[in-house]
């Protein structure tokens, strides 16, 4: 008599997708921070072509000079931003940072106007000192691998100076609003950025 042989097959398991983590997985990828970094490109090149038609040529060539002469020093916060790569702070540590760096930057503003108008030595130390605060944060963002962070301030940080060297002043004048958007561009990236590492140190306690 014979015997007819059932093949067993094993339960199936579903598994379920957390769909409210898809689009923080696709923020994170490296294809949104190129693509972010892309059109921060473009928009610091459309910050250009305003400065070059509404500054006249001495102004347009004065700015970009005065910005190329102490932009090599931005190196200071890119070795601030490499070396937080091996020195991370913790969660406390980092909170109380956060405060510090962006009282410190707040501060700036008022040294800004206060040392009065122009292209001085003063106000590029400003942005030379800002620049190395905002370098600290981005490599604390950086050791956690919050690259779509990264990729949002950089497109924050060129939509900001565009949007300030666009919209008029009334108490500044043309020139002195390019300026100024220069140095303040950072600030909405600073906040961002201060946003997703007390949310990353609220979560991790």
């Amino acid at each position: 008599m014979g015997s007819t042989a059932k093949a067993i097959v094993p339960p199936v398991q579903t598994e379920t997708v957390d769909k409210s983590t898809g689009w923080k997985k696709s923020l994170g990828s490296g294809s949104f921070f190129v693509v972010a970094n892309i059109l921060a490109g473009i928009i610091n090149y459309l910050f250009q072509v305003l400065a070059s038609k509404q500054l006249s040529a001495s102004d347009f060539s004065s700015l970009n000079g005065w910005f190329a002469d102490f932009a090599i020093f931005f190196f200071v916060g890119g070795l601030l931003q490499f070396a937080s790569l091996f020195y991370p702070v913790s969660r406390s540590p980092v909170m109380r940072a956060t405060i510090a760096i962006n009282i410190s930057c707040l501060s700036l503003v008022a040294a800004w106007f206060i040392g009065g108008g122009g292209q001085t030595l003063d106000r590029a130390l400003i942005i030379v000192f800002a620049g190395s605060l905002f370098g600290l944060l981005m490599g604390q963002l950086q050791y956690r691998k919050m690259f779509y962070v990264i990729g949002f301030a950089n497109l924050l940080m060129a939509g900001s100076k565009l949007g300030i060297a666009t919209f008029s002043i009334d108490s500044l004048e043309i020139a002195e609003r390019f300026r100024f958007a220069m140095f303040a561009n950072f600030f909405p990236a600073l906040w961002l950025m201060t946003f997703y590492l007390w949310k990353y140190a609220a979560d991790a306690a």
